[in-house]
């Protein structure tokens, strides 16, 4: 919330002790210089693309930033995502090829990714740089019904100080990714929250898409919920097109109970297995979440490869030794965490 804390004191809303405002204008400075990096490498990588044949819509980030906030270094970004056109799904290796020359796996990414088992990659593009290429925006286990009609619905965004545009998602189904995104991450961050406030308050959306696309994917509880969650923390005045009932709301406000809120990166480590549980909760999707439960349990050899590759001997030795070595390192970080205050 840095950049946000920062508008508010230069705009005389807030004053903030000179020690605290000197070191704010320091890390504005910095996060100024990094987003106009992040939008070079944006231009850069989408220009590459284009120049192969290769169409792409840009997501979150910086993206979401120049459409709803501000000014550039108000929202902090950390990398930059794409969704490939799902024509272009099947040169995956070939994408990562050209971005990344030195990744070693590009042929088993790409045939993970066309079975749908795995729906990204993330590639080390520029020095500290990295591209998330992903063939299912939503990213939520199982596979997106209406790739198609997300790809179909995109608008083109100018980049800052006119220096191109960009394809990007529009502002509905942004906000529906925001939304199940914020499940994902436990509602561990504000700005996630402000994120989808920024839409709401910004934009003239479209309910009754966002309503059906909703029902199609199944996800509707978890999205509609998720908005309830943003006006009761945020005490604002926002549409909440439905309230869910039944078992599946019920289960939903359990997994996601408010104490597991806005824990920051605390969150974000400790409950992490709970995004697991989103296509079991989504209606109609039950069968098809057993596909990615069981790939994590027991993964076949090629993620086996991917998610696990530390470790010697035997199968089921890799994986025990890895899953234990993750959760040490979990553990750590929370406990490091905890001491920070963070």
């Amino acid at each position: 919330m840095r950049g946000l804390l920062w508008s508010r004191h230069q705009a005389g809303d807030m004053e903030l002790p000179p020690r605290l405002s000197q070191k704010l204008a320091r890390r504005e400075l910095l996060a100024e210089a990094w987003n106009k990096q992040l939008w070079q490498t944006l231009l850069e990588v989408q220009g590459r693309l284009e120049a192969i044949g290769v169409e792409t819509v840009a997501a979150k980030g910086v993206v979401a930033e120049s459409r709803w906030y501000d000014r550039l270094g108000e929202r902090p970004a950390d990398d930059v995502d794409f969704m490939l056109a799902p024509k272009d799904l099947p040169r995956s290796a070939e994408i990562i090829r050209l971005l990344d020359p030195d990744h070693e796996m590009a042929d088993l990414y790409a045939r993970l990714m066309q079975r749908e088992w795995i729906q990204s990659v993330d590639l080390h593009v520029d020095p500290g740089v990295w591209v998330d290429i992903h063939t299912d925006i939503m990213k939520v286990e199982v596979t997106t019904r209406q790739r198609q009609t997300v790809w179909d619905r995109s608008v083109l965004v100018p980049a800052p100080n006119g220096e191109g545009r960009v394809r990007a998602l529009d502002p509905e189904t942004s906000l529906i990714q925001l939304l199940l995104h914020l499940n994902k991450d436990r509602f561990s961050r504000l700005l996630g929250f402000v994120d989808v406030l920024r839409i709401i308050q910004r934009e003239s959306l479209d309910w009754d898409f966002i309503d059906k696309f909703l029902n199609v994917e199944g996800f509707d509880t978890h999205a509609y919920l998720a908005l309830e969650v943003v006006k009761q923390e945020l005490s604002v005045d926002i549409p909440v097109p439905q309230r869910p009932k039944g078992w599946r709301s019920r289960a939903w406000r359990a997994l996601w109970h408010p104490r597991v809120r806005l824990n920051g990166d605390i969150g974000l480590n400790r409950r992490h297995r709970r995004q697991f549980w989103m296509p079991f909760l989504a209606r109609g999707r039950a069968r098809e979440a057993f596909g990615p439960w069981r790939r994590r349990a027991i993964p076949p050899m090629d993620l086996m490869t991917i998610h696990h590759p530390e470790g010697k001997g035997s199968y089921l030795r890799r994986l025990v030794s890895s899953r234990r070595h993750k959760a040490l390192d979990r553990r750590r970080t929370i406990r490091r965490l905890k001491q920070s205050g963070r």
